[in-house]
């Protein structure tokens, strides 16, 4: 069996996640991603956002932090929470 590749997560791309550009299409990605989320979250704790999009709390600070590449059902519950498009076109 052979060891499986590790997978580096959006702020491995940047020492300073989420504030610099990376020069990488996905980590980029996800970082304006993240950008938008915090905006739209305005006020909101992230415990009360997750809640309201049916998240794990764990889940949703590892998005922010750059700790986790956030899925589609993920992203989607996001926007339905925040009222915004989240994901970057």
């Amino acid at each position: 069996m052979t060891e499986a590749k590790h997978r580096p997560v959006p702020a491995e791309f940047s020492t300073r996640w989420p504030d610099v550009v990376i020069h990488q299409d996905e980590a980029e990605t996800a970082r304006l991603l993240v950008l938008e989320l915090v905006d739209a979250m305005g006020e909101r704790s992230v415990r009360s956002l997750a809640k309201e999009a049916d998240l794990d709390e764990k889940t949703l600070r590892k998005i922010i932090a750059g700790l986790s590449w956030p899925d589609l059902r993920t992203i989607a519950r996001l926007e339905k929470a925040t009222g915004r498009k989240l994901y970057p076109r």
